[in-house]
């Protein structure tokens, strides 16, 4: 149910990000590090710590695949469920039109058959809203590594050999 409030749009993003609890709930036996499987949060973890909160917030959140530049991808747009309505009657869907929006754009990889697409699309579905509200499930998440045949070791791992 959508409680009435008076904080402004940003107010109420920062309060998501405050009260988002995002949990690993879910491990990848194929892919370990230090004898230990891969922990990450997946999309129905991701939704189920939001959506209350969206809700209570009067935001929705809209997900649609989208080709940008030539690039297949996921955009993420979190809005309020009530938006205003132009004088022709329709909705203002782009940023510029309306200040209470955030959208963000996750690229996929749109070769290798369907269950590689739907497994690119859940992946950029998860990071993009989290991007989008600058969220984190933890630094070892190592989902994605499996498909881009990045080694194991959480981002910060990886950036410090990259320095050496």
């Amino acid at each position: 149910m959508t409680k009435k409030t008076s904080l402004t749009f940003l107010e109420r993003i920062a309060d998501i990000r405050r009260r988002a609890s995002l949990k690993f709930d879910a491990s990848n036996e194929g892919f370990k590090r230090n004898g230990r499987a891969s922990r990450y949060i997946t999309l129905d973890g991701v939704l189920r710590a939001i959506d209350p909160l969206l809700d209570e917030h009067g935001l929705v959140l809209i997900q649609r695949p989208e080709v940008r530049g030539g690039m297949f991808g996921i955009e993420t747009v979190i809005r309020e469920t009530k938006p205003e309505i132009d004088e022709d009657g329709v909705y203002g869907y782009e940023p510029k039109d309306h200040p209470n929006f955030l959208t963000g754009f996750w690229p996929c990889e749109a070769a290798g058959g369907p269950q590689k697409m739907a497994s690119a699309s859940t992946y950029a579905r998860r990071y993009s809203i989290l991007c989008c509200l600058a969220l984190v499930a933890g630094d070892d998440d190592d989902d994605g590594n499996v498909a881009s045949g990045v080694e194991a070791g959480t981002v910060f791992d990886r950036m410090r050999a990259a320095r050496k």
